[in-house]
């Protein structure tokens, strides 16, 4: 989605998964001191572009495919400051600092694991950043939060600053090169998360996940060498991997092997469990799913993915989606 102001333009996306059990279908736009959009263009899964005029700020609006008139949820108010002023944290005692901090900093996992209220969760990580700037882990829980509320610009800012305070945090270079590829805008974005994922690779050869990304974003380029190298990569030292299994399938697909290609969808099906349902589904239990979903470029595809043995239906979408232009192509 775009929300347009003059020339500026701010991009957010929804994805099919998210940092916690069930992902925000919210995309939220800071604005600033702007008080009026002029218009908002949304890109469809399918690849199809609808435009809408301006609409009211400070309001959350429903907006439906093929359904031209966008409907008003409800108008939200400001919220209010709750943080501490850099006078009462000056005059704080070096106890009553440490002891405010992780107050903050546990009330803030509390919210974002137990109650999975990201708004609030990003609200005492900051407050903890606050009192100390340096930890490590309430940088990365709140860019996260403002990741899954779509405010990626100011979340990749946030691990930023995690990669100067510890430039050994694997964790930071990664989310930080998944952030990246999403909102990638020219093949020279796609490259710099690429790098960045090589370093996190570099720090952590043990952490398989940045291969399977790494594999997306070659998928992304039209690099077919190195996305398979990579999916192979992943899933033989990770043997759960749905997504590596499920882009092998893909990529025999594209080469005319359906046999070989269904065969990577059982192994991928396998990898689930028992009362697993594709995204988007509600079953009972949910409160018991994992509470922290890896995202990724292409992820929304092996997500929604009904577990049908076709390879016709359950790569059609994917390789509609590859096979349009793109900003980084």
């Amino acid at each position: 989605m775009t929300a347009r102001i003059g020339d500026l333009a701010l991009q957010r996306t929804l994805t099919g998964a998210s940092y916690l059990s069930q992902s925000t279908r919210t995309l939220h736009f800071g604005l600033g001191e702007f008080t009026s959009v002029d218009s908002v263009d949304v890109r469809w899964l399918g690849g199809d572009i609808e435009s809408f005029g301006s609409l009211a700020v400070n309001t959350v609006w429903e907006i439906e495919e093929g359904n031209p008139l966008p409907r008003e949820i409800a108008a939200v108010a400001a919220p209010a400051a709750t943080a501490a002023s850099a006078t009462d944290i000056a005059n704080m005692t070096e106890r009553e600092r440490i002891v405010a901090f992780w107050e903050k900093q546990r009330a803030g996992m509390d919210a974002f694991k137990i109650d999975r209220d990201i708004p609030r969760a990003a609200g005492f990580f900051a407050e903890a950043l606050e009192l100390n700037p340096e930890h490590e882990d309430s940088r990365y829980y709140l860019a996260n939060c403002l990741a899954v509320q779509g405010q990626i610009e100011e979340a990749m800012l946030h691990l930023e600053k995690l990669m100067e305070i510890n430039p050994l945090s694997h964790r930071a270079y990664k989310q930080w090169a998944i952030m990246q590829a999403m909102t990638a805008e020219s093949p020279e974005d796609l490259e710099e998360a690429n790098r960045a994922l090589e370093r996190s690779l570099e720090i952590n050869k043990e952490e398989t996940g940045s291969n399977l990304v790494l594999g997306q974003i070659a998928l992304m380029r039209g690099d077919i060498d190195s996305a398979l190298q990579n999916f192979e990569w992943n899933t033989g030292t990770n043997p759960r991997s749905t997504g590596g299994f499920y882009l092998q399938g893909y990529l025999a697909w594209k080469r005319g092997d359906k046999q070989i290609s269904a065969g990577f969808l059982e192994k991928a099906l396998g990898t689930r469990g028992e009362d697993w349902k594709p995204e988007g589904t509600v079953a009972e239990g949910d409160v018991a799913q994992r509470m922290h979903k890896e995202v990724s470029p292409l992820s929304i595809y092996w997500e929604q993915w009904d577990g049908g043995l076709d390879p016709d239906l359950a790569f059609s979408d994917l390789d509609r989606y590859l096979g349009q232009d793109h900003p980084w192509s």
